[in-house]
């Protein structure tokens, strides 16, 4: 048993040297990283992104009930209410446009400075953080393994992901109160991120006291928490502290998730679970829906970062953070194996690939700009100092171009693309016209799905909306429902055109009082306002 502790990752290390850049430098690395950040969601991500619409106008009614208060969606539960409380008072004083940019750029500020402290502590290198987030957004470019992301638009995981990079950041600096405060923060904002990294920190946590306590001759307790990066001697009031603070801050975003989990009966919530894993987010949450590029390409990102750490500098520090990535690792592979063995749905919903998704390419970008700083270390020691210039510019500009390369010659979402059409300028023309000509409590629907980003162009309320899926067991059967009755309705009358008779008894089932359609469905009404897509109806 002795022999297998010695075959795995020890948490015990030579120190990495506690000397940090000056605190001049570290800002200049933060602005850079968060500018690098900005460019790289301006290019892939341009204003609405793809759940902006779905957080800022959940947001806006969070404040405003009376707001488009005929839309189910909106009347659903709130599954990010800090974020909601938070970033999301932005909505009360600007458009969505600017509550957007200025929540965008708080994320990227908070990500980068948290991004710059914690790979600071990881390896070597006044540039380092600079270079691994340079590397990070090229392998963004290339894809993802289940659809996470953690640049781009604003909501409330990207806030998340910042709090756990500077809650990493303190732990491996030993101010426990601080990354326990940012770690608590994590859950308060994405219950479900900040959650897996509690499990990934646990793992982590349980690996260094086992591993070094089985290591030890000793044998004791004081032999084990010294596998720690941090001092938790005496243990009363270095973990207790930080204990309650982690409770309280967690607890405002924790509290309403864990109320809505538990809010509908067994029956329906089985059935929300079936239709929010297998129907709405299959795509997320079902692995045999996943490409097989992409179980390819995280091998292959998992099996360099694994090579090149047998290269790199090692320390107390790195060695947690790679059993921290380890155990997001562990829970993606349970998630596969619930995925394609029972497929489980009360299990599969909780997104287990996320944190693996976002961490794995993360550890590689950082490993790999720590080897090649580390690689330029040394050529200080053996060549003039001009070579090592040329060097670390060499790399900077090749890292560089390799970003930018990535970046530009991915393919941009179809929903960018679409952007780009005529049909999407008739889109938010025909929604301009609404938000300005029909009343505030009017009830719509788009037929043919084309429905992006109505309420942020409208301000009108929905009967239903595909990408907007409620998150609570009852909202999300509702949701279900809702779809079905429009589908059924839609094939019933599609063949011989939509007569009056029909639009009334679409309004009479649903409520809808107002349409909007394409100039080619043939409908039976006169219309409001149409320009050369799209046509909006009242219906009588």
């Amino acid at each position: 048993m002795k022999a297998f502790f010695h075959l795995l990752p020890s948490p015990l290390g030579t120190p990495l040297p506690n000397v940090l850049p000056s605190p001049s430098h570290r800002w200049r690395l933060a602005g850079l990283i968060a500018l690098s950040f900005a460019l790289f969601a301006t290019l892939h991500f341009p204003i609405p992104g793809v759940n902006e619409p779905h957080y800022l106008t959940k947001a806006r009614h969070f404040w405003e009930p009376e707001w488009c208060h005929r839309d189910a969606f909106l009347q659903s539960a709130d599954a990010h209410v800090v974020f909601y409380a938070t970033v999301g008072a932005l909505t009360q004083w600007l458009t969505f446009e600017e509550a957007a940019w200025i929540g965008r750029v708080l994320g990227w500020l908070l990500l980068a400075g948290g991004w710059s402290e914690l790979v600071l502590r990881l390896v070597p290198g006044r540039w380092a953080p600079l270079w691994s987030a340079w590397i990070f957004l090229g392998l963004a470019s290339i894809g993802n393994f289940s659809g996470e992301w953690v640049v781009g638009g604003v909501e409330a995981k990207v806030f998340t992901y910042g709090f756990l990079f500077w809650s990493l950041a303190w732990l491996l600096s030993d101010r426990l109160i601080l990354a326990a405060a940012a770690s608590g923060l994590a859950v308060s904002f994405h219950p479900v991120v900040g959650g897996w990294s509690l499990i990934a920190l646990a793992f982590a946590l349980g690996w260094s006291l086992v591993s070094s306590w089985w290591r030890s001759s000793a044998r004791t307790l004081d032999a084990a928490l010294g596998g720690l990066p941090f001092t938790v001697r005496p243990l009363a009031t270095r973990l207790l502290l930080p204990g309650a603070v982690l409770i309280l801050c967690m607890l405002p975003g924790l509290v309403p998730a864990l109320q809505m989990l538990g809010e509908a009966s067994p029956q329906l919530t089985a059935r929300a679970n079936q239709i929010h894993v297998f129907v709405r987010l299959k795509h997320h949450l079902d692995p045999t829906r996943f490409p097989l590029a992409a179980y390819v390409g995280y091998a292959a990102l998992i099996a360099g970062w694994l090579i090149l750490r047998r290269w790199s500098r090692k320390h107390a520090g790195e060695k947690f953070f790679a059993l921290y990535v380890g155990g997001s690792i562990l829970v993606a592979l349970a998630g596969l194996v619930i995925g394609f063995g029972p497929r489980t749905a009360s299990l599969m919903k909780f997104y287990p690939f996320r944190l693996a998704d976002a961490l794995v390419p993360l550890a590689f970008s950082i490993t790999l700009a720590g080897l090649l700083e580390q690689l330029a270390g040394r050529s200080k020691e053996t060549q003039p100092t001009g070579f090592t210039a040329a060097w670390r510019g060499g790399m900077a500009w090749g890292i560089a171009v390799m970003t930018l390369a990535f970046a530009i010659a991915s393919p941009m979402t179809p929903r960018s693309r679409w952007r780009e059409t005529r049909e999407a300028a008739d889109w938010i023309d025909v929604n301009t016209w609404v938000r300005e000509n029909t009343p505030a409590d009017a009830l719509f629907w788009a037929t043919r799905r084309r429905e992006w980003a109505f309420r942020w162009y409208a301000q009108r309320a929905q009967y239903v909306s595909y990408k907007d899926c409620p998150q609570d067991a009852a909202g999300i059967v509702d949701w279900y429902e809702r779809q079905w009755t429009l589908h059924r309705w839609s094939r019933a009358h599609f063949d011989a055109g939509y007569s009056a008779h029909a639009l009334a008894e679409l309004r009479e089932t649903t409520g809808i009082d107002h349409l909007i359609a394409r100039r080619d469905e043939r409908m039976e009404a006169k219309p409001l306002y149409q320009n050369s897509t799209f046509v909006v109806y009242k219906l009588p």
